[in-house]
């Protein structure tokens, strides 16, 4: 359940300008995983690596995880990130979320 509350915090983020700017602030992991417990879903560091490295699959750390997350969105393209992430954290449901507001600022900025 915690992996999918990953996936679960990006779709939110995405409806919550508020989390989206918290996010957009910081490219360290441990940030990313208190803003999502003072949110309220809770999953860890190693946790959130688990779903980049499924959805992305490459290998992470918790020392890239987030820089990761946003290169693959951008070579990728959103749609195609999300689907993954969905598929296979939440079992294939037929919804999709949309990752283009999910980062104020890109990559490397």
């Amino acid at each position: 359940m915690s992996k999918e509350n990953v996936v679960l915090f990006a779709m939110a983020a995405n409806r919550k300008p508020e989390l989206n700017m918290c996010l957009a602030e910081t490219e360290e992991t441990a940030d990313w995983v208190n803003i999502a417990s003072d949110a309220g879903f809770e999953f860890t560091a190693e946790e959130f690596c688990a779903v980049i490295e499924e959805t992305i699959r490459k290998k992470v750390t918790t020392d890239n995880a987030v820089i990761e997350f946003v290169l693959a969105r951008q070579a990728m393209g959103a749609g195609e990130l999300s689907r993954r992430a969905l598929y296979s954290f939440i079992g294939g449901v037929s919804r999709t979320c949309d990752f283009q507001s999910f980062f104020l600022r890109g990559a490397g900025t």
